[in-house]
């Protein structure tokens, strides 16, 4: 669900921040790229996208600094040139192929035309006074707030709405009140559904953190016994697991604790917290039923505090 973009170092620099209403310009662009997206920026230029910000309105250099040091951002992969250095969309495709970027924001002047491109991956060139209806933020958005319909692909699931979620985020935090109890079932009969999730993380190759919160509803050892004998002999003897799965924990709670606190099911990709109606068993090894679905900024939720309150009364850490 989040939209990859780009500008490049002297955008910032562009005519239209010199108007009376640019502004707004730039709060819907860092609104955006709060709620919706990953910047995609050369490394090697960090300073100087600091620079220009440090130039701009104290009011707005403010926000661009805090929407620098807190919003998802990643270093670019490909050899950098600046997008004001290209003659035609179709080069810098090209050019920007290894960073899989959607969206690709320009000035108002520039001689590039505002378009789509899809030779190689649905690449769009927007300019800055196109920006609201940015065909790259839109769809993150429905992805955001729209359900999952039944009979949906678990592959496309985890291709659209959680590709992008996994790639920009160090840890992966589960509070699933059923997710013991599904899987107890579903060890010895299907795959499980986190091996699902963990599969995509491999197919990726992204290190990350996986923290999973769940009660021990209708078990008499906390599922001790089964939880433990997966990591130990399922888990741990895999070598994408030891390979991409920088930390790996299970807690367990009471199940008293899950009605009033934790009734709702949720993933926490870092700040980004998605509330699934059916918990990951969406991934287990039936046909995909209707689940609401929805993913806000962390801020939105009750997610920090009901983390707190499961992580002091665990009964059972793996």
């Amino acid at each position: 669900m989040l939209t990859e973009f780009h500008f490049d170092e002297f955008y910032l620099g562009s005519d239209e921040f010199d108007s009376e209403n640019a502004i707004f310009i730039h709060r819907k662009i860092m609104e955006s790229w709060k709620d919706f997206g990953c910047f995609i920026y050369p490394d090697v230029k960090k300073s100087e996208y600091i620079t220009w910000i440090n130039g701009l309105d104290p009011k707005i250099s403010k926000l661009w600094n805090v929407a620098f040091s807190h919003y998802k951002k990643s270093p670019m992969l490909s050899n950098y040139k600046p997008v004001c250095d290209f003659n035609n969309s179709l080069d810098i495709e090209h050019s920007y192929k290894p960073d899989e970027l959607d969206l690709i924001i320009i000035p108002n002047n520039s001689q590039l035309i505002s378009q789509t491109l899809s030779a190689t991956h649905k690449l769009e060139i927007s300019k800055t006074i196109e920006i609201t209806d940015s065909l790259s933020f839109s769809n993150s958005k429905s992805l955001c707030e729209k359900d999952i319909a039944g009979g949906e692909s678990i592959d496309d699931i985890l291709e659209k709405r959680f590709r992008k979620l996994i790639k920009h985020s160090k840890k992966i935090t589960i509070i699933d009140r059923y997710w013991a109890k599904n899987h107890e079932e579903d060890i010895s009969r299907r795959k499980p559904a986190l091996e699902k999730i963990l599969d995509f993380i491999y197919i990726l190759k992204k290190n990350i953190s996986v923290v999973i919160y769940t009660s021990n509803v209708d078990s008499s050892d906390n599922y001790n016994t089964t939880l433990t004998n997966y990591v130990n002999f399922t888990l741990k003897k895999s070598p994408n697991f030891s390979k991409y799965i920088s930390y790996f924990e299970i807690s367990v709670c009471d199940d008293s604790l899950f009605q009033p606190k934790g009734h709702d099911r949720y993933i926490a990709f870092d700040d980004k917290i998605c509330i699934l109606g059916r918990g990951i068993s969406i991934f287990r090894a039936y046909p995909v039923q209707n689940c609401t679905f929805n993913i806000k900024d962390i801020n939105q939720t009750q997610f920090n505090s009901i983390l707190k309150e499961f992580s002091r009364n665990r009964k059972l850490v793996i």
